[in-house]
């Protein structure tokens, strides 16, 4: 038997601003399937699919591609110094999610433990607002 890793992942339906149900498939030369009784269909309209991290929030979330992250960076009593707002995105110049923060700076996903799980931009697309 042949190891083949898989990849968790979740599947946003761009024309019906839904998250497609988990009967979605993806063939190695990656295109969109879904689970029809007892065959599969192509997928047909317009889908955004996002990549699980298998990182998780200080919750026990799991963080995907398009999730919105909320920190805090507290000082030396557990004051609380600043909030901030960061979305898990592909940076194109490195080939890998990663978090870009409200100014535009991008960090690695293990650099820091995560406060919580915000949001994402489908379902919360004003937190965007908060993350510029």
């Amino acid at each position: 038997m042949i190891y083949k890793p898989t990849l968790a992942y979740r599947v946003w339906s761009d024309d019906n601003n839904v998250w497609a149900e988990d009967k979605s498939y993806i063939c190695p030369m990656g295109t969109l399937y879904f689970w029809e009784r007892d065959y599969i269909e192509p997928a047909r309209g317009n889908y955004t699919i996002e990549q699980c991290t298998g990182q998780k929030d200080k919750n026990g979330k799991m963080i995907y591609e398009g999730d919105i992250l909320r920190g805090e960076e507290t000082g030396d009593y557990g004051e609380t110094l600043s909030i901030w707002h960061g979305v898990v995105m592909l940076n194109e110049e490195k080939h890998r999610l990663m978090i870009k923060d409200d100014i535009g700076d991008w960090y690695e996903l293990d650099d820091f433990m995560f406060e919580d799980l915000a949001g994402n931009i489908h379902d919360n697309p004003e937190l965007l607002e908060v993350a510029k």
